[in-house]
């Protein structure tokens, strides 16, 4: 896009500043038909850092995803793990996450409220035991 390159609109990065939704424009148009994973060995054989916007199946899926140990299981739950490995913290799923208002009760009491004050919220249906719909 050499005609791109040389537009005063998108010259320097002050003009590129103000002429932002003119060149996202521009790109979005150009860029709109790519394959994200062709687009990305293309820019990096020329170079350039590059990687493809994965939807969440591909990203799970993925040999770096793998490789990270970033799909952690525990029991029927699978999630996501930490990023940051270390020797004694590795990153696994220490445990699932709660159930729907598994803790509401035991969070408000270690907030100070009394077994009265949250059986009131409960008949005023401000605390909401089981999903709705």
């Amino acid at each position: 896009m050499p005609e791109t390159a040389s537009d005063e609109r998108f010259r320097t990065n002050g003009a590129r500043l103000i002429n932002r939704d003119a060149l996202s424009a521009v790109l979005n148009e150009r860029l709109a038909g790519e394959d994200g994973h062709e687009l990305t060995r293309r820019m990096l054989a020329a170079g350039l850092p590059a990687g493809p916007v994965l939807n969440v199946d591909e990203a799970l899926r993925a040999d770096h995803t793998a490789h990270r140990k970033m799909v952690t299981q525990l029991g029927s739950f699978i999630g996501l793990g930490t990023p940051i490995k270390l020797s004694r913290t590795p990153g696994g799923t220490r445990a699932a996450p709660p159930r729907f208002n598994e803790h509401g009760e035991a969070v408000l009491r270690a907030r100070g409220f009394s077994d009265e004050e949250i059986a009131e919220l409960a008949r005023d249906g401000v605390l909401v035991g089981a999903r709705r719909g």
